[in-house]
């Protein structure tokens, strides 16, 4: 009982420095807000995501992107800095159907026409089922088309997805970023997108948001349950390895 406490406890201090969208808040329809915007930072109804109660991992709506012209983003309230940090979410795929997200960050020398700063991938390619060609496989892919890894998901389930990424803008052989599939490590310490294309890493100022694409005609996914927090991932079975120390001693 009391190491249950204990885990309860630890798991509150978490969650207050973290940030958790379950959807609810939402009317049904096209959604454009601070957190879910587009890549254009445009709110045409065209681009917008939509909230549907169509499907939901915990309560009664989720996020639907289709084939077409969505684009949404799930931007984290503002730019993470170096160091470690996690976007997590619950997604689920149709049988019949792809799914595809990237991590984004900012890059700071880089504009567009409208003077906002550029974005640039910090994760390579992650597809699902991609073109309905490959069911219940997660592909990830790298800049040149190559497979970087895959791992097993079930169709019509909802399953958890965790992007880590670990920025040090002053040596860009020390950033990385890690997947996860139900908290199970599926790609491990790889080198960022953004440094594969040859810009220099002091151009990103961090972790900005996680970009949501429907890109080829079977695209179809449901999203649900975003966090946002700092550093990596942490499951029950780690707790069995931490030390606490908690004065007094005996704690109530």
């Amino acid at each position: 009982m009391k190491n249950y406490l204990l885990f309860l406890l630890f798991s509150a201090s978490l969650m207050l420095n973290a940030q958790i969208d379950d959807i609810e808040s939402y009317p049904e329809g096209s959604i454009f807000t601070d957190r879910w915007t587009t890549w254009t930072s445009v709110n045409d109804e065209i681009q917008n995501a939509i909230v549907t109660n169509e499907k939901a991992n915990s309560g009664t709506k989720s996020v639907v992107i289709e084939f077409g012209e969505q684009n949404a983003l799930y931007s984290q309230g503002g730019t993470a800095k170096s160091g470690t940090w996690k976007a997590e979410w619950n997604m689920l795929v149709p049988t019949g159907h792809s799914g595809y997200f990237h991590a984004q960050g900012n890059q700071e020398l880089l504009h567009d026409t409208s003077g906002r700063d550029g974005l640039v991938f910090l994760c390579h390619d992650v597809s699902f089922n991609p073109i309905n060609r490959d069911p219940g496989v997660v592909l990830i892919s790298g800049s040149n088309n190559e497979e970087l890894g895959r791992a097993n998901f079930t169709h019509d389930e909802w399953f958890k997805i965790a992007v880590v990424i670990h920025l040090d803008n002053n040596d860009h052989n020390n950033s990385f970023y890690k997947l996860y599939l139900n908290d199970e490590l599926i790609l491990d310490n790889t080198p960022i997108n953004h440094f594969e294309s040859g810009y220099p890493s002091e151009e990103i100022s961090g972790f900005d948001a996680v970009g949501f694409f429907g890109p080829d005609p079977a695209s179809k996914f449901f999203i649900d349950d975003i966090v946002f927090s700092q550093g990596d991932i942490l499951s029950t079975s780690n707790l069995e390895e931490t030390k606490f120390s908690f004065f007094p001693n005996p704690v109530k």
